[in-house]
C-alpha cells in the first residue's frame, strides 16, 4: 500500500470503529457527538503538501457551543461545524505532556501497527479524557474561566462566558465584560454590531465615557 491508500485503510478500519465506539457519528473525516447545548467535534486534518509517497495528519478537537455560537458567529446557521467554528478548539498536540504541534507521518516503511499503536495511546490518554470533561453545559461555562491555552485565550473567551451569565439572567457579572467588548471593538463593522445585539436584547446600557 502506498501512504494514501494506508491513510485511507486507518480511517476505515481503526478512526471510525474507535470513535462509533465512543458515541460520535463518523461521516467522512469529521466525527461529532451531540450533548445538547454543546457538540463535541474531532476532525482528521491532512497536510496539504502530501503526496502517494509520504503523508502528514493532525487531530484537531472542537467544542461548538450552540449558543455562543447563535449570538456571536460570523455563521449563525452552520449545520456541520467544524473545530475551528468552535469556542474551545485545540489540536492533539496542545494536549500532550510537551504542548507541541503534532503531526503523524505515513509512508512506504510505515507500519501501521505501529502508527495505530501510537495513536490508540494519544487517543485513550489525552483526547478522549480531556472531552469527557465536557457532560454538561456548566463544565464549558467552567472552561472558559479556567483555560490557559494561549490559542483560547485569544479569542474572546470571557465574552462567551458572559453570555452564558447572560443567558441565566446574572447581567449585574455579565454587563462589564460586554461593555468592556463594545469598547474594544467599537468601530468594527462586524463586532460592534454583535455586541450591540447583546447590548439591546438584554438591555445593557453603554456608560457616556465608553
Amino acid at each position: 500500500m502506498n501512504a494514501q491508500e494506508k491513510f485511507e485503510h486507518l480511517v476505515t478500519h481503526f478512526f471510525k470503529p474507535v470513535f462509533k465506539e465512543n458515541g460520535f457519528r463518523t461521516p467522512a473525516m469529521n466525527f461529532y457527538k451531540d450533548c445538547g447545548e454543546f457538540r463535541k467535534i474531532v476532525q482528521i486534518q491532512k497536510s496539504q503538501f502530501n503526496s502517494k509517497t509520504d503523508l502528514k495528519f493532525t487531530i484537531n478537537i472542537g467544542v461548538f457551543d450552540k449558543l455562543v455560537n447563535e449570538k456571536i458567529s460570523i455563521n449563525e446557521k452552520i449545520k456541520t461545524p467544524k473545530p475551528y467554528d468552535c469556542a474551545l478548539e485545540k489540536r492533539i498536540g496542545r494536549l500532550l505532556p510537551d504542548e507541541l504541534d503534532k503531526w503523524y507521518e505515513i509512508n512506504s516503511n510505515s507500519s501501521l501497527e505501529k502508527l495505530q499503536s501510537e495513536i490508540e495511546s494519544d487517543l485513550n490518554n489525552f483526547l478522549f479524557p480531556y472531552l469527557n470533561k465536557f457532560e454538561t453545559i456548566e463544565n464549558v461555562i467552567s472552561e472558559y474561566k479556567n483555560e490557559k491555552d494561549p490559542y483560547i485565550i485569544s479569542k474572546p473567551i470571557d465574552l462567551y462566558y458572559a453570555i452564558h451569565l447572560l443567558n441565566k439572567g446574572e447581567k449585574e457579572k455579565a454587563e462589564p465584560i460586554v461593555v468592556s467588548y463594545y469598547s474594544q471593538w467599537k468601530g468594527n463593522q462586524y463586532w460592534e454590531e454583535k455586541i450591540t445585539e447583546l447590548l439591546t436584547e438584554y438591555k445593557i446600557t453603554v456608560p457616556n465615557n465608553v
